[in-house]
């Protein structure tokens, strides 16, 4: 699924758990990508208090996933299993 354009809705993390969950708003209807096992996440919010900007980019490697947001901002996952529909 082409997440160009998505939009982020929610992000949720379990700590104890160590599960992210992404959700996210595109032209289909609602997605959510889950991650397990986490092991670092950084969220850089480049317009604090404002809407959602929509997705730029989305990388997925092995163990890792990046999302670059439109107009700045970020999130960087690493985590055991990350499953992007």
């Amino acid at each position: 699924m082409d997440l160009h354009d998505a939009v982020l809705r929610r992000l949720g993390v379990d700590w104890v758990a160590g599960v992210l969950s992404i959700e996210l708003w595109v032209a289909e209807g609602d997605v959510t990508i889950h991650a397990s096992g986490l092991r670092k996440l950084s969220v850089v919010w480049a317009f604090p208090g404002a809407e959602s900007r929509p997705i730029d980019r989305v990388d997925l490697g092995h163990e890792k996933l990046s999302i670059e947001m439109q107009g700045g901002g970020h999130i960087r996952v690493e985590a055991a299993s990350i499953d992007v529909p």
